[in-house]
């Protein structure tokens, strides 16, 4: 196991007025410690509490007293809290951006008061060093409070929104304003007089931040502004498109949405994450750990904590072969494809492996540097940095068309595959009309990727491709993996007859079979009827019988002829259903699920009672499948109940109510009509008594 470990030197320079915009391509590494809340506000009291507010369904706040181990919620749906404060005896503040109103928590969120109900939206506030309350609205108002909220005043400074306000030590107060301008105001005297110190004609301010030596430093979208003389004058920094600033106690600022953060006073910035698909909406410090509130939740960056690299994302091995199924939920397209390790090489002294199959290509995978390399035309390009943290990116080449492009590193996930769990590391990629992402699985290799295409027209498909078989060497030996998704055999078995000559219809199905217009396969190899026949003193053994598959479909056949002597001297026939599939590593299923039916022969019994026997509730697979307009659905129940037998979208939306009755014991079939849908897949299920079972069937016109 490998580990690696962040020092970030703290570097502090004197401001410049020309620079160079520096973004680097490694982010921090960040611990999440919450479910995927969206997270407006968060700061530290300074006694080993975190606040933040934000909504999961409803407006909450939470509350977390061992800093972001657990964490306590409370409120439902009231207060909307947008911006919160905290005063020296520990008072909460908050403003409400929705419905309006400033509120104070002398309990630590347990409950809160509405010291100023108003309809006036508040969308900043912040405490002054003499413990005065100050908020900005919506409408360009400065309200403030010199009492803990018994009183109010209020002043009308501008007419847009007040996105940020904060204090200097000297209790100057400075607020940012604008909607398509820019403005910063600033009261010297407690808010009786205020005056305009900076404004331009776009954007707005939507953030400021004062340090220890009373510098403020102001952001306006893609640029810095920065003063030393209490906002007489500005220097403009220009850099990347930035929104709220925050600054910690070892005066590096950090700013919003994407997460930035500058060691030498706005002059440049490096990009730190959490990153897409998460955006910052307030960062928080105690001494050196970095807390993000996000729009997924609360996230922990520890300088001493050391994150998990690993080892062996893509092994690579002589004999390594893995199978991998695609779906697409609205398309209904699937493929199976399996890749294998053919042979081996030694380039410059490196060992390479050629993949075959899905993948054509000579692979490395270096463990010193934590890299999977590709190897093209005499040189090496990488194909996934598993060193890099969330939100990184790197320069990337694709398997077998080796295109060159830049994708984003993802946090590393717990995936659950072949009955255990896999440390995971992924990328992304996207263009305009398509997004993807990959994740590699330690000791495994490329186990789950997927696709969302949203074209022109309004046509959208979601894929999804995942490893299903695995067969991997090691020193060891060989490990073989398997996803255990295995036939599904609907038969209706005879227990009695009256004649010798047997025929059996029935279907075979699998989750990885398909059949569409430009491609099919039946993942199904063989069905095969084991049978012999035995009484109370031997045994006769029979030849094993190959089922007969009707062309694209998932139906079977077997004709069999009874040996009449033996049954007309009390033998039985005892049979069985075996299904094996394609993977590479075989799964397979029987019918009965053990052992063997028993067939009785009775020349007194009539064909009616010998055909409808029912021992089982069975949903048969319809036919056709793939079918325009109609199928059939064939269904079997052996005690009466009520049924219903229901078709679903793959939105999981009802279609069509076929049945929904009460019903006696036997087998029925009806014909579902799906002349009024679109082609597509879907999904019909039987639900009776205890029995629940679906299938699915594509519709194609």
């Amino acid at each position: 196991m490998k580990i690696l470990k962040y020092n970030f030197p703290i570097l502090l320079l004197s401001i410049i007025c020309t620079i160079t915009m520096s973004i680097q391509a490694q982010t921090l590494y960040w611990q999440k410690l919450t479910s995927d809340y969206n997270v407006y506000d968060i700061l530290y009291d300074g006694q080993q509490n975190l606040y933040f507010t934000g909504t999961s369904g409803n407006w909450y706040f939470w509350r977390s007293s061992d800093l972001g181990l657990t964490w306590t919620r409370t409120g439902n749906g009231s207060p909307r809290l947008y911006r919160i404060a905290i005063d020296s005896n520990n008072v909460l503040w908050g403003g409400d951006a929705t419905n309006g109103g400033i509120y104070k928590s002398t309990n630590q969120g347990d409950a809160w008061i509405n010291t100023l109900p108003t309809n006036e939206k508040i969308y900043s506030i912040t405490v002054s060093p003499n413990n005065w309350i100050w908020a900005g609205t919506n409408d360009g108002k400065v309200v403030y409070s010199s009492d803990q909220g018994n009183t109010w005043e209020r002043v009308t400074v501008t007419t847009v929104i007040m996105w940020s306000i904060t204090s200097n030590n000297l209790n100057h107060i400075f607020v940012g304003a604008g909607s398509g301008n820019s403005k910063i105001y600033r009261t010297t005297n407690l808010g009786a007089s205020w005056e305009l110190v900076y404004s331009y004609q776009y954007f707005s301010i939507r953030g400021i931040v004062i340090d220890d030596s009373n510098v403020i430093y102001a952001n306006r979208y893609n640029a810095r502004l920065v003063s030393s003389d209490n906002g007489n004058t500005w220097t403009t920094i220009d850099g990347p498109s930035l929104e709220r600033l925050y600054i910690d106690k070892y005066h590096r600022i950090y700013a919003s949405p994407v997460g930035y953060r500058s060691l030498d006073n706005c002059v440049t910035w490096t990009r730190i994450g959490p990153a897409e698909p998460t955006f910052v909406e307030a960062y928080t410090f105690v001494d050196s750990l970095l807390f993000a509130g996000t729009s997924r939740g609360v996230y922990l960056h520890d300088p001493s904590f050391q994150p998990y690299i690993g080892d062996n994302y893509f092994p690579l091995a002589l004999g390594n072969k893995w199978q991998f199924n695609k779906e697409c939920s609205n398309s209904g397209s699937e493929d199976n494809t399996i890749y294998f390790v053919e042979r081996d090489s030694i380039i410059m002294g490196k060992n390479y492996y050629l993949l075959q199959g899905s993948i054509n290509d000579w692979l490395r995978y270096d463990n010193d540097e934590d890299k999977l390399f590709l190897r093209w035309n005499d040189s090496d390009y990488v194909v996934m940095n598993y060193a890099l943290n969330q939100g990184s990116s790197f320069s990337q080449i694709t398997f077998n068309t080796h295109q060159l492009r830049t994708v984003g590193v993802r946090a590393p996930i717990i995936l659950s595959i072949f009955d255990s769990s896999y440390h995971s590391k992924g990328y992304s990629y996207s263009q305009m009309y398509f997004g993807s992402f990959y994740y590699h699985s330690e000791s495994l290799g490329d186990t789950r990727s997927e696709f969302d295409y949203s074209g022109p027209g309004g046509y959208s498909d979601y894929c999804i491709n995942r490893m299903t078989r695995a067969i991997l060497y090691d020193s060891t030996g060989v490990k073989y993996y398997s996803d255990h998704v295995k036939p599904i055999i609907s038969f209706q078995p005879i227990l009695i007859t009256n004649e010798f000559d047997l025929n059996w219809s029935f279907s075979v199905d699998h989750e990885y079979t398909y059949f569409e217009n430009n491609s099919s396969e039946n993942f199904v190899d063989s069905v095969i009827l084991y049978s012999h026949y035995s009484n109370d003193d031997s045994t006769f053994m029979n030849m094993p019988i190959l089922a007969v598959n009707t062309p694209n479909s998932i139906n079977y056949t077997i004709s069999y002829l009874l040996d009449s002597t033996l049954m007309k001297n009390d033998y039985s026939f005892y049979y069985k259903i075996y299904a094996v599939d394609k993977g590479i590593v075989p799964e397979h299923s029987t019918k009965p699920d053990s052992g063997y039916y028993e067939l009785v022969y009775d020349p007194n019994v009539s064909v009616e009672i010998a055909n409808n026997k029912i021992i089982d509730y069975q949903l048969m697979q319809n036919y056709p499948n793939p079918f325009n307009p109609t199928t059939v659905i064939d269904y079997s129940i052996k005690e009466e109940g009520n049924v219903e037998l229901v078709i679903y979208d793959v939105l999981g939306k009802v279609v069509e109510k076929l049945v929904d009755e009460r019903k006696i014991p036997g087998n029925y079939s009806l014909q579902f009509d799906a002349s009024n849908l679109s082609s597509g897949l879907y999904f019909y299920s039987l639900r009776v008594n205890d029995f629940v079972n679906t299938k699915k069937m594509l519709l194609i016109k």
